[in-house]
């Protein structure tokens, strides 16, 4: 038998128990934390690729002298996609 010095192999509730467990905890965290977390800037990012796209148009058009009626109608576009 296991003296002083051993540890019997089922102290602790299991290897492959307390793995499992570990797994389930990993798993709910990314479903509940860090996907949402991870959306929210993948969105936070699109938004602002949009917007940096939209002001280098507004300027390459004004420097081209566009109409400022054609430009503004483009330009509202970009404010539509936004709402997506």
């Amino acid at each position: 038998g296991g003296g002083w010095g051993t540890i019997p192999y089922y102290a602790g509730g299991g290897g492959a128990r307390n793995g499992h467990r570990a797994t389930i905890y990993g798993v709910g965290l990314a479903n509940l934390v860090l996907f949402p977390i991870g959306n929210k800037i993948r969105h936070q990012i699109q938004r602002q690729s949009r917007y940096h796209e939209m002001v280098i148009d507004g300027l390459i058009s004004i420097a081209e002298g566009e109409n400022p009626r054609g430009l503004e109608l483009r330009l509202k576009g970009y404010l539509h996609l936004q709402d997506s």
